[in-house]
């Protein structure tokens, strides 16, 4: 599951298969994107963030004000921040998640390949 944390130090956005910790000096803009938002990484790099709107018409039409509420918490928190020399972006696989994922489709081409073999 998607999760975004705005800490005192670093923002720490957790995608289904890696979790990044960005320190804010390494931080330098943010894109909107369909579901979500992208955090724009001053090395040229970018973080996808999903941001998921709770409720039934939130889900359909709650995208917009869920990144603008996100993007206002981040940079009221940079405000805040003191000044930081370490701008070390750190990325760590979610190995499990890689490991469950590849089971699932091999699972399915086995019930696929056991129905073409059985009809």
């Amino acid at each position: 599951m998607a999760a975004l944390l705005v800490a005192d130090d670093a923002v720490t956005v957790r995608n289904s298969f890696a979790t990044y910790r960005i320190p804010y000096p390494a931080l330098k803009d943010f894109r909107e994107a369909r579901i979500g938002l992208f955090v724009m990484l001053h090395d040229g790099g970018k973080v996808p963030v999903t941001a998921y709107a709770s409720g039934s018409s939130g889900k359909a039409f709650g995208h917009k004000k869920m990144v603008a509420q996100l993007i206002a918490a981040i940079e009221d928190r940079m405000s805040l921040a003191g000044k930081q020399d370490d701008a070390t972006v750190v990325r760590t696989i979610e190995t499990r998640n890689i490991v469950i994922s590849v089971c699932t489709v091999v699972l399915a081409a086995g019930v696929l390949w056991g129905a073409i073999a059985t009809y």
